[in-house]
């Protein structure tokens, strides 16, 4: 009788219309916080680090075997990024270096607040402070290289991208819905892009050369041709 009440109560978890696409494969979000998460590849192993509150936890995507624990810092992470055997950890206004699981370095201080948002952009470790500039560090020398800076009243600093084979360039995302193309090297605004009616949340690098995604608060996902200033595709959801 135990054994028919087990199975009538797995039948009830599996998905009755028959797809599945998007059925559960294994559950990773039990430690974790709300920051997002790192992936790597190492050859044809991934690698995922995830922050939990004062330190992260780095996984073998494969199995979820826990591999290393990072230190206890004095701040919650804020932002995490893996690149190689180097984990660089956001945390209380500075960006810690760790490589398997313990601090070996710190990027140079670039004295504005809480740093979101770590991307790797080439030679650089790119953020966005929390007074709305985007800082750029060497990623080599962890020495400071540059910052730009943005009106918080006319151009909220959200998300920050660096879209595939452009040399030297990032897009910047806002909370007034507009998108800024940049060049780091001569800090320069490129171009500019019309609003899109929303806040951006996030910009990802889409498969395609010159496409990007972006992510926007009223639900929305665009895809859109950065290059020809266009729109590619829409899609939509309920809520945020």
């Amino acid at each position: 009788m135990a054994v028919e009440e087990k199975r009538a109560r797995i039948d009830k978890t599996r998905p009755t219309n028959g797809s599945r696409l998007f059925e559960p494969f294994r559950a990773l979000g039990y430690v974790a916080s709300s920051i997002p998460h790192s992936i790597q590849y190492r050859g044809q192993t991934a690698f995922i680090t995830t922050g939990i509150g004062r330190s992260f936890h780095v996984y073998d995507a494969e199995k979820i075997n826990l591999l290393f624990v990072g230190p206890q810092f004095d701040s919650d992470v804020a932002s995490v990024l893996s690149i190689g055997d180097e984990t660089f950890v956001s945390t209380g206004g500075e960006v810690v270096v760790c490589r398997r699981g313990k601090r070996v370095a710190a990027l140079e201080s670039a004295e504005r607040g809480e740093i979101s948002s770590l991307q790797h952009f080439g030679d650089h470790i790119i953020g966005i402070s929390a007074d709305n500039a985007v800082v750029v560090w060497d990623r080599g020398s962890r020495e400071l290289f540059t910052a730009l800076e943005f009106a918080r009243e006319a151009f909220q600093v959200t998300a920050v991208v660096h879209p595939s084979t452009y040399v030297n360039k990032i897009v910047v995302g806002s909370a007034q819905g507009g998108m800024q193309v940049w060049n780091i090297q001569t800090r320069r605004c490129l171009y500019e892009f019309k609003s899109v009616g929303s806040g951006i949340a996030c910009l990802v690098q889409a498969p395609a050369i010159d496409v990007l995604a972006l992510g926007l608060l009223d639900g929305r996902v665009l895809l859109h041709n950065v290059k020809q200033d266009r729109a590619v595709m829409q899609l939509a959801q309920e809520g945020r």
